[in-house]
């Protein structure tokens, strides 16, 4: 099973998955030797490599038995990928009804190491989808310019913002992107306050976008939908629009099992 051939960088890397692989087809708990055996590697190297993966999470060692089992880090990871197919199952419909209706382009995505994620995109059919094919979003992009990212950031620890400005990240993409830190601290703030966020012309000019956040069972987070069109589309229907992107939201967040109000009808945590 070990890795041969590779770069020494990549060989570590590939023999440390092969290492969580096996404990995870073996179901128990192994310990070096034994690591060491079915991995086909030495064992000081299976020591190193576990050593790191302890550290991180990826592996714990029992204290009883000094082996390794799988640790949470994993599940936390599980999880998330969980939660990315969950959401875009309970979106789909929602979005379609959505695309159906307005004749536009709806994303959805999610936050990921400081940049917007897309999980799905829904475009319309017929002649209006043609006009429209020049604009996307990327697979990947920076939060501060759209109204998913906006939103997403939002929701998101003080912290993770903080340190997303610090790091440069608001780069003016158009005229229209903001760029100052107060400002845009402020329009974070609002978006938590209205329940929605706007990109006027922030990413790309002549195109604007409306998101909304989605909540799971937890009443976290978990990724935002948004709809994005030509400005003048956008602001023709602005009423309309922020209002039913609202409402695909908050229906596939109650897929997702969240509840705005408890059974007493106060607030719930968001």
């Amino acid at each position: 099973m070990a890795s041969r051939g590779q770069p020494g960088t990549i060989c570590m890397v590939a023999n440390a998955l092969d290492l969580l692989l096996l404990l995870r087809r073996e179901g128990k708990a192994l310990g070096v030797t034994e690591l060491s055996e079915r991995a086909g590697l030495p064992k000081s190297t299976v020591h190193r490599l576990l050593t790191t993966l302890q550290s991180r999470g990826f592996v714990r060692k029992e204290d009883e038995t000094g082996k390794y089992v799988l640790g949470l880090r994993l599940f936390e990871i599980g999880m998330f990928i969980a939660n990315q197919l969950d959401v875009r199952k309970a979106a789909a419909n929602h979005a379609d009804w959505f695309v159906e209706k307005y004749q536009e382009v709806v994303h959805l995505a999610v936050l990921e190491d400081s940049r917007v994620i897309l999980l799905d995109k829904r475009v319309p059919t017929g002649e209006r989808s043609n006009q429209m094919i020049r604009f996307h979003l990327c697979l990947s992009s920076p939060p501060h310019a759209t109204a998913l990212g906006k939103v997403l950031l939002a929701y998101s620890p003080p912290r993770l913002v903080d340190e997303y400005i610090a790091a440069g990240g608001l780069e003016p993409l158009t005229p229209s992107t903001i760029t100052d830190p107060d400002e845009f601290r402020g329009e974070l703030a609002q978006i938590r306050a209205q329940g929605y966020g706007l990109s006027l012309e922030g990413f790309e000019i002549g195109m604007s976008c409306i998101g909304a956040p989605v909540f799971d069972y937890l009443g976290r987070v978990v990724a935002a939908i948004s709809v994005s069109a030509p400005t003048a589309r956008i602001a023709a229907r602005l009423k309309d629009i922020v209002q039913d992107i609202q409402i695909v939201a908050a229906q596939i967040s109650a897929e997702l099992g969240y509840k705005a109000l408890d059974e007493a009808g106060e607030a719930g945590s968001k």
